[in-house]
Parts: structure tokens; sequence; C-alpha cells
């Protein structure tokens, strides 16, 4: 069957630690095909140890031959956005980074938690949308950028900065959730539920009639 939705499908949402590992995956494949020859990505992960549980949070790094970190990518997960001393960890592993002037993405493909804090440190009002990206630059530490992307509207091609002298390397949201869709054969989704949480308003109007139309419903 072929993806129903023309972005990002929120019935993906409950499953996202499987989707998360493929678009990690995914991921970094892409970006190697385009870096610089002396520029890899890979899979890392930064460890927090707290009431006696170790939480792994993994991401995508580009790196240069002699180790420095150029560029992390990372797609927050549920647990990321709950109050809590994991997100208060993860805001202070965002200051480190931008001491230490490493490029960051980070996007958010889930509706669920508390995004705002994950994000404010590089953009105001964060929660004007379903999904967010956001893109600091080492280089312009003082102009962030908010990418808010709708539900009804594809996926967009990301820009990731790299060195200064380097061209940005493309990165296609949508082309990542379109593999994960097809190679984990998320054809047996029930898309006569509610996705979870529920839409609201005119996106889950929008949605309804969009299943109805393909007899999805």
């Amino acid at each position: 069957m072929k993806r129903p939705f023309p972005g990002m499908d929120p019935y993906l949402e409950t499953c996202w630690g499987d989707v998360r590992a493929s678009v990690l995956v995914y991921g970094s494949d892409a970006l190697n095909t385009g870096l610089p020859d002396d520029l890899r990505a890979r899979i890392d992960h930064r460890e927090w140890i707290g009431d006696d549980e170790i939480h792994r949070s993994r991401y995508l790094k580009i790196f240069q031959d002699d180790g420095r970190v150029i560029t992390t990518v990372e797609f927050f997960g549920p647990q990321d956005k709950q109050p809590g001393p994991l997100r208060d960890w993860l805001r202070r592993d965002q200051a480190e980074r931008f001491a230490l002037g490493i490029n960051q993405l980070q996007i958010d493909l889930r509706r669920e938690g508390d995004r705002g804090p994950l994000f404010d440190r590089f953009v105001p009002d964060p929660d004007r949308s379903v999904y967010l990206a956001s893109i600091w630059r080492a280089s312009v530490p003082s102009s962030p950028v908010l990418l808010r992307l709708s539900l009804q509207e594809r996926l967009p091609i990301l820009p990731i900065p790299l060195r200064e002298h380097d061209p940005d390397v493309p990165l296609g949201l949508q082309a990542l959730i379109d593999q994960v869709y097809e190679n984990a054969e998320y054809d047996d989704i029930d898309y006569r539920a509610e996705p979870v949480p529920p839409l609201s308003g005119e996106d889950a109007a929008w949605a309804d009639g969009l299943l109805r139309g393909r007899g999805l419903r």
C-alpha cells in the first residue's frame, strides 16, 4: 500500500522507537553520499545516569578525520520531551555543544510532549506547529532558524551546515520517512482508528477526508 499522507504520517508516532532507529541509519547513509571526503556521518550516543537508570540518547554526528565533531542531528523521542532531569540534561548538553561551536539540528516529528524547553534556547515560541525542526549554525550563532512543518505538506529537504568553507549537504526528511514506511512494511496500520495522540481541528478534518478518499476509512 502506498503511504497515504503526503508528509509525516501521524500513525507512525506510536512506533517511534523503530522509526527513529531506522531514520538514524538511513540518514547516516544519505549524508555520507554527499559529504566531503574528510567528513563522515555516524550514529553515536550520549549517556545520562539518573535514578539508577542509564538513558542513551542516540543521534547523528558529522566529524572530520581528526575526530572533531562538526555537526549533530537529533530526532527527539517521547522521553526527551518529558519534564525532569533527563530533559534538563539534554538542555545542558545543547549548551555545551553551543559553546564548542558545533552546528546543531533538532527535529521533532512527534506531537506528544512539551517540546518548548528543547527548542527555546535557539528560537522563541516553538509550539506553533505540528512538527518542528531547528537549525543552529555555529558561524552565525545569533541567527538560528526554526522550521514549522505542517502535517498537510511534504517534509522539507534540510540544509545541513558543515564547516564555514563547505557547502551545506542536503538531508531529505521526506525521503527518510518514505524509506522507513516502505522497508518496515507499515502497510498494516489500521487507519480506521484515530492516531495517538488524536488530531484536532483542521488537521483532523483534513486527515479524515484524505483517508476516506483513499478508501482507508
